[in-house]
């Protein structure tokens, strides 16, 4: 009785499997949260009413109405380390290291996405690393962008399964400060637009700020990624009330319908207040990861060149 009351409850009638079919070919996630959070408490419903309440319910809740918050790894700063030597010679066979070959690592090492920000003066990633991810990573690539015609081009021809878009400015080292979604609406419009016809899922990165989380929704983004730099650097009183306002704007963004992101300046010390942000699906971070690497990885470095040095000529190259 409770299996086919079960069935009533998750409401996955011809037209819901329909749906469900047809984003699965289209490669996307599924366009409306509203849909899926509704799902997810249909299921805890069901298990409520075959357990009775019991504690062995319990631990289910986490898996379908508290998923764990999934990773996404932006490699941008290892394309920056192999620009810094060889921005003028991208076909050398010493060019390293391979922003490719640090995503692949970072998907065996638990990451659910690859992030890379394609910048118009290609400071660190470049058209090929943009190629090769697309073709090589198992999870999904988030393209990071601007809202240029040269750039949208490549992004209609890569098809990548996110691209979350950002403001852009030469003078900057990184990304500074959200999208200014509310007083670019009409070049926003039409880049989104060409996006999701061509089945990609559209991103905004975007302050907290409830104008801009009005005009992300009215835009149509099915996500926004909230912009963390604010928040992490600052300390004290000013850091709680940053961590204030993007738990605020994260359920502005949710209440609309949105899917909840977030990223930028965050690493392993700022990083466990803002885990506590209601409706986060998802945590880009790419520059602490790099710079952490270097750290814990500079000795198995140095100890695989001895080795190699000492193993004299015959042996050279041998890892």
């Amino acid at each position: 009785r409770n299996l086919k009351e079960g069935s009533k409850m998750f409401g996955l009638g011809r037209q819901t499997k329909g749906r469900l079919w047809s984003d699965s070919l289209k490669g996307n996630q599924l366009r409306n949260s509203k849909f899926v959070h509704g799902l997810r408490i249909r299921v805890w419903q069901f298990f409520l009413s075959l357990f009775e309440g019991g504690e062995s319910v319990v631990s289910l809740v986490h898996v379908f109405i508290f998923p764990m918050i999934r990773l996404g790894v932006n490699i941008d700063h290892v394309a920056t380390l192999r620009q810094a030597r060889y921005r003028e010679m991208p076909d050398s066979p010493n060019a390293e290291p391979d922003p490719v070959a640090a995503a692949l690592t970072a998907e065996r090492a638990g990451a659910e996405g690859i992030t890379a920000h394609l910048r118009l003066d290609r400071r660190h990633v470049v058209d090929r690393d943009i190629y090769s991810l697309r073709r090589q990573i198992s999870t999904k690539l988030n393209l990071e962008m601007g809202c240029s015609d040269e750039i949208l081009k490549i992004a209609l021809n890569v098809l990548p399964h996110d691209v979350c878009l950002v403001p852009e400015n030469r003078q900057e080292v990184t990304t500074e400060g959200g999208l200014d979604c509310a007083g670019q609406k009409k070049i926003l419009a039409p880049v989104i637009g060409r996006l999701q016809d061509a089945g990609i899922v559209v991103s905004l990165f975007i302050d907290p700020e409830e104008p801009q989380i009005a005009a992300a929704s009215a835009l149509g983004a099915e996500i926004v990624e909230l912009h963390t730099g604010a928040y992490a650097n600052r300390v004290g009183a000013e850091r709680d009330a940053e961590l204030a306002r993007l738990k605020t704007g994260a359920g502005l963004a949710h209440a609309a319908g949105m899917q909840v992101n977030a990223g930028h300046g965050l690493n392993y010390d700022n990083l466990p207040p803002i885990l506590a942000m209601p409706h986060l699906v998802e945590l880009n971070i790419g520059h602490s990861l790099v710079a952490r690497a270097v750290s814990i990885g500079i000795e198995s470095a140095v100890r695989e060149m001895v080795r190699i040095i000492g193993a004299g000529p015959d042996g050279a190259g041998q890892k």
